[in-house]
């Protein structure tokens, strides 16, 4: 259910350590702030991952320089990773010709157009931007709603991934609207999943315990 939206091998294992993680979330604006080379990256995080999906996003505007991007990834890339191809219309090409060798998740989806586009196209998965829609006066939680209900109608195999997320209330609104998985930045994750009521509790009991 929960995705980390790093490439920070050292912030992954931290949240790791405590939060049960489904897998890992990257793209190049993401790979652009760590300091070593984008392939180091991603052998250390496929280490770091074992058998969970990474996912990885082709930079490239048009399908030749998408095709050139996965080749030279595909050694380092595992049945259960993820090629994150944006809902363009290069992107679409690409969904269609390589949905059968590779694992596709359609980004940066932000109409049911896109998600039904991409979905007919080949892709499994649907990442939906929460945040950047919500600044471009866009609901993501009303377009969550349509695609879960399209996939419902027509009894599709396809999962919903909110991401571009920037308060906790977003993950639990995207939750609730239907999204099958979250991604989420390191960090929000604590943010998002402590309360201080809570821990406020706990403390007074631990007190108490002692007397």
């Amino acid at each position: 259910m929960f995705l980390i939206d790093s490439a920070n091998a050292l912030k992954i294992h931290k949240i790791s350590h405590y939060y049960p993680i489904y897998g890992v979330t990257t793209n190049p604006t993401i790979l652009s702030k760590e300091a070593s080379d984008t392939g180091d990256i991603l052998k250390e995080l496929k280490t770091l991952l074992k058998n969970k999906p990474l996912y990885i996003q082709v930079a490239s505007l048009n399908y030749d320089g998408m095709i050139h991007e996965i080749t030279a990834l595909k050694p380092l890339l595992s049945k259960e990773d993820f090629i994150k191809v944006p809902a363009t219309k290069e992107g679409y090409r690409f969904m269609r010709k390589k949905h059968k060798e590779y694992n596709i998740a359609a980004t940066a989806v932000v109409s049911l157009n896109q998600a039904m586009m991409s979905i007919a196209a080949g892709a499994s998965e649907l990442i939906v931007y929460v945040d950047r829609m919500i600044k471009n006066n866009l609901n993501p939680f009303a377009l969550i709603m349509d695609i879960k209900d399209m996939i419902y109608d027509k009894n599709l195999d396809i999962k919903i991934i909110g991401a571009s997320f920037k308060s906790k209330d977003q993950i639990e609104d995207a939750m609730i609207a239907g999204c099958d998985y979250v991604t989420i930045p390191p960090e929000l994750f604590e943010q998002a999943f402590t309360e201080d009521l809570t821990e406020l509790s706990v403390e007074t009991f631990y007190k108490d315990a002692k007397k």
